[in-house]
Order: C-alpha cells, then sequence, then structure tokens
C-alpha cells in the first residue's frame, strides 16, 4: 500500500485538495453582490463526503486513486493484490460516494465497509451500475458466533427487491446490498441471530465395584453354569 510520503499519491491528494470546491445556492452575479463573510471558527465543517467536487485525472493507478479518496474520507483501506489496473476519469460537481462508486465501476470492483474499514473486492458483474442507480449500500457483517449458511436464509427473507448478499464461508462473514432503511434492519437482524448458542454440560460418573464372595450384590454368577464345573 503506498504511504502518505508516495510522490504519486501526493500528486493524487493535492490535485483532490486543489479542485474541491463547494457549490453554491446563489447565480455568480447574485454571489458577486454579496458582501463577504468571515466563517465562524465553532461552525463544524463540512463531512468532506458530502462536498462537491471535480476530478480529473489521465491514465493513472487505480490503487493510488482508490487510495487517495479513502484518505480524503479518513478511511482506513484494505487493498488486495488483485487490485490492479489504470484508470482515466472527468468528473465534474459531484458527491465523493458518486465519484468513489465510478472508480470501482471502471475498474471492476466493488467496496464493503465495517468499523470505518474499506474492502475493495473483485466485483460481479453489474452490481456497481445498480448501486450507483439505485442509491444502494453495502455493508459486511463478520460473525463471531452464527454460521454464515445458517444466516443467510434469514437474512435473504428481509432483502428488498433490489437487494443482494454473498457469505465468505472462509471469514465466516456476509455481504450485503440494498437500501440503506433495509440494512438498517438487516443490522439488527444479525445481532439477534450473531449470539453465543446455550452449552449443556453432560457429566459422567463412572463406579467401579469389586464383587467377593461376601458382597454379591444378589446376583447369582453361577447361574447357567454346568454343575461340574
Amino acid at each position: 500500500m503506498k504511504t502518505k510520503d508516495d510522490p504519486k499519491f501526493r500528486t493524487i491528494i493535492m490535485t483532490l485538495a486543489c479542485i474541491l470546491v463547494c457549490v453554491a445556492a446563489l447565480p455568480l452575479n447574485a454571489i458577486a453582490q454579496q458582501p463577504v463573510e468571515v466563517a465562524d471558527e465553532k461552525t463544524p465543517q463540512q463531512d468532506p463526503k458530502e462536498q462537491l467536487f471535480s476530478l480529473s485525472i489521465d491514465d493513472a493507478e487505480i490503487k493510488d486513486v482508490i487510495e487517495a479518496l479513502a484518505y480524503q474520507a479518513d478511511l482506513s483501506l484494505v487493498l488486495p493484490e488483485e487490485v490492479t489496473g489504470r484508470v482515466s476519469l472527468r468528473l465534474r460537481d459531484v458527491t465523493w460516494q458518486t465519484a468513489f462508486g465510478a472508480v470501482l465501476q471502471a475498474g471492476g470492483f466493488t467496496a464493503t465497509q465495517t468499523d470505518g474499514v474499506l474492502f475493495i473486492t473483485i466485483a460481479e458483474e453489474e452490481e456497481l451500475p445498480e448501486i450507483i442507480a439505485e442509491s444502494l449500500s453495502i455493508e459486511g457483517f463478520n460473525l463471531n458466533f452464527a454460521n454464515a449458511k445458517n444466516v443467510k436464509e434469514t437474512i435473504t427473507k428481509l432483502l428488498s427487491e433490489k437487494g443482494k448478499m454473498g457469505i465468505n464461508e472462509r471469514l465466516n462473514s456476509i455481504v450485503v446490498t440494498d437500501t440503506p432503511q433495509n440494512l438498517s434492519l438487516i443490522r439488527q437482524a444479525v445481532q439477534k441471530l450473531d449470539v453465543k448458542a446455550p452449552q449443556v454440560m453432560i457429566e459422567a460418573l463412572i463406579v467401579n465395584v469389586k464383587l467377593t464372595d461376601e458382597f454379591k450384590m444378589g446376583v447369582d454368577w453361577t447361574l447357567g453354569t454346568s454343575q461340574n464345573s
């Protein structure tokens, strides 16, 4: 993974910073007539992912672009070796989510977010266009107690018409693509399903009994034996 000191990474970050622009609600001539106001230092800053910006990239490593966008949104990132290739794009007045989705779509990748960490994987066919067009979100769930296969049947019933779900048996996790509202319900369902199963303890008691002539417990051990023996 590239570091903040990498020249290519710094170049993309500087490009994003230079072209980041906020869209005003008034026309240009009206803005020119308005007095300049100093922003209140106590005013909270806008979330970088909600700001509008333009992006122009020519034949850049897609890993560098993904890392730069993740850094811009202050998100941790996990990139597998399969994320390779180069990308060129021109975007104007778009949100961070649209820009990030466009970059992923151009490379044929998708992303899942868990606890502020982005996991980049190879996307299924036509998955990303649906995400952008239908305003769908992706979320991954790591299961601690429940089995991903057993959870799949229950979660599938909660999906919307556009919802999808995949499982990773090796990591015992599920990845759900659905509307934000439906994801909230699925998140609650996963929390109820992923609980530790009660354990039943079976205790065996073994008693050794030594039989003697004085203590035979009322059992006739000579029954069925020959009288001549």
